[in-house]
């Protein structure tokens, strides 16, 4: 979608908002400033000018599920911890157990899960952050 807007001195801005995007009263986004789909930047939050976010080496964005739960991991004393919706913190093997587990709700999601798990470790491992996952439940 495209919009546009004068602003208060008289220059007119065209904005692209993709299906489902908002932009909040009062928000400014800076020329050629990009925002990734299903991105979130919360109320009152504010970035300043030259801010730049980068993912760093510790934290792996494991993706969205079908059922769109996002789930990434992170390293924090050479261990790997998986967060997912309110989930957070989880090491390897208490996320293997709880979504891998045979009473997990639904097979289908926890297998899929598994991938992401899996993905989400060999990444550290390939980038050297870890040997391998703790794989202790807690």
């Amino acid at each position: 979608k495209e919009r546009r807007h004068t602003n208060p001195d008289g220059s007119v801005v065209t904005i692209y908002c993709g299906d489902g995007a908002s932009i909040g009263a009062r928000a400014s986004i800076g020329e050629w400033a990009s925002i990734g789909e299903w991105a979130r930047i919360g109320d009152g939050a504010s970035i300043g000018d030259g801010a730049r976010i980068d993912t760093p080496p510790h934290y792996v964005d494991g993706g969205w599920r079908r059922d769109r739960h996002r789930f990434s991991g992170y390293v924090m004393d050479g261990i790997i911890y998986i967060t997912a919706g309110c989930r957070v913190g989880w090491n390897v093997g208490q996320a293997r157990a709880h979504w891998g587990g045979k009473a997990y709700r639904d097979r289908a999601l926890g297998a899929e899960t598994m991938a992401i798990i899996d993905m989400i470790e060999r990444t550290f491992v390939l980038r050297g952050l870890v040997v391998r996952a703790n794989e202790e439940a807690v």
